[in-house]
């Protein structure tokens, strides 16, 4: 069999090598069985990814692989990193079937023709490793030809055959009636009606087409336009019309005067977090009882499709219903497809998205204490994650992060805003108490007024056009 180099087995094992190979998770790539392949190798490393090709099918134009994967991470003995390690291995089947899918270099020469199916494997070889094994159908194109085969067989006439021999007439019947002999090499044409074809649509009745017929299916809005236009053979129908998101971002706070730039009242004259918010939309609101949650009526969630108020920038989140059933406990992360992960993966930069009032407010907070001028001027030029410029919280602002007595501040232990014991500084002036005083939050949503010169801790805040920036 001659078969092109660029689409052989070879060819496939070679570029899975390659890709495993730059993954920068990857360890070490075998092909084969994986207690074959690594069942001598004391030396391997963590994570492993081995291919197999128990077997392929072919047709006319593609080689049909049967395709076998197993990621495995070696788990340590006390199973403490069970979770990252089925995340982790899970992660990296997921980024091979979206290189396969998704890349110009294997759109090329091949396609997925199945779904990726993976099972959870655990303590699987000597090791104990944990991991997945996915199976799926990766078609590859042919691209021998004639020119091929004439020079691996340069004997063979693929011009002339033998000589036709001499067979007997045909008799062609119908019902059993005799209708015609037909001569060695002649031909017989035969044409019969057809029944009327019966058309289903989504499993409903449609109507009747006449054999050799040709039929319309019209596809139209309740008024009667049409729903999009056939281009090369395919229905493009128009994107659906997506709603827009209402946030809620706190009144101001009613400063009278301004401190300083980039205090509440400089917000406020300066425009910062005064989004225009839209006519119609979708607006966000708390489930009763729940500051951490979006209402359940709410049908289109947050810009990553679930009911958290707080997300990471990639869509992680923490299941707050849960901790607080265990007590202030169980702390599960999750990412934006709902596969248990850790805090900073969930929170890879350090921020939680707000998706009740529209902003963005770190989780990590140091130790570090700072006077009220000096955490205005540093926020206004801290970068943190992919967003630059942040503020204090004004006193309405860091009221919406809890209810009284159950403040989702460092007194209550939160595990999501780690902001650290003590006193936080708002951006708000307090001039009742003096003209050189803030507003400081204290524990249990209690407000009260410290000199702005004093050492104090800060949480930093921006508020954000969602809808816009984040989609």
């Amino acid at each position: 069999m001659s078969i092109n180099a660029d689409v052989t087995l070879k060819r496939l094992v070679y570029e899975i090598s390659t890709w495993a190979n730059a993954h920068g998770m990857i360890e070490a790539f075998g092909y084969g069985k994986y207690l074959e392949t690594f069942a001598a190798d004391e030396t391997r490393k963590y994570p492993v990814f081995v291919v197999n090709c128990p077997n392929y099918n072919q047709d006319r134009w593609y080689f049909n692989y049967q395709i076998e994967i197993i990621c495995l991470e070696w788990v340590f003995d006390d199973r403490g990193n069970r979770v990252p390690a089925a995340s982790d291995t899970a992660q990296i089947i997921a980024d091979f079937e979206n290189t396969i899918r998704e890349s110009n270099r294997w759109q090329s020469f091949s396609r997925i023709d199945t779904p990726f199916n993976s099972t959870k494997v655990d303590e699987y070889g000597a090791d104990k490793a944990d991991g997945w094994v996915a199976t799926f159908t990766l078609k590859v194109k042919k691209q021998s030809g004639i020119c091929d085969l004439t020079a691996l067989m340069p004997e063979y006439d693929f011009e002339n055959g033998p000589s036709p021999l001499q067979c007997q007439p045909v008799s062609i019947y119908e019902d059993d009636i005799f209708i015609e002999n037909v001569a060695s090499g002649g031909r017989f044409d035969y044409s019969t009606a057809c029944d009327d074809s019966t058309v289903t649509v989504n499993g409903n009745l449609f109507g009747t087409i006449a054999s050799g017929a040709t039929g319309e299916v019209p596809v139209e809005y309740e008024n009667g336009d049409p729903v999009g236009v056939i281009t090369a053979g395919i229905v493009v129908v128009p994107n659906p019309v997506e709603l827009i998101r209402i946030y809620n971002p706190p009144a101001y706070s009613g400063a009278a005067d301004r401190g300083q730039d980039y205090d509440t009242y400089w917000r406020m004259l300066n425009n910062i977090g005064n989004y225009t918010q839209p006519m119609t939309g979708v607006a966000m609101r708390l489930e009763w009882g729940k500051y951490y949650l979006l209402h359940s009526s709410i049908t289109i969630g947050n810009v990553f499709g679930n009911l958290q108020r707080w997300t990471g920038t990639t869509g992680g989140y923490l299941d707050w219903d849960t901790w607080y059933s265990s007590g202030k406990v169980t702390e599960n992360y999750y990412d934006v497809n709902d596969v248990l992960t850790t805090r900073v993966l969930a929170f890879p930069d350090g921020l939680a998205v707000d998706h009740w009032i529209g902003g963005v407010v770190e989780i990590n907070v140091t130790t570090f204490q700072d006077s009220w001028y000096d955490w205005l001027t540093l926020g206004a030029v801290k970068t943190i994650g992919s967003f630059t410029g942040f503020y204090l919280m004004s006193v309405p602002e860091m009221v919406t992060f809890g209810t009284w007595g159950d403040i989702i501040l460092p007194y209550q232990s939160s595990p999501l805003f780690a902001w650290n014991n003590g006193a936080k500084l708002t951006a708000d002036s307090y001039p009742a108490s003096g003209a050189n005083n803030a507003m400081i939050m204290q524990s249990y949503a209690h407000m009260t007024s410290a000199p702005k010169g004093n050492n104090n801790k800060a949480v930093f805040y921006k508020p954000i056009d969602i809808n816009t920036i984040l989609g």
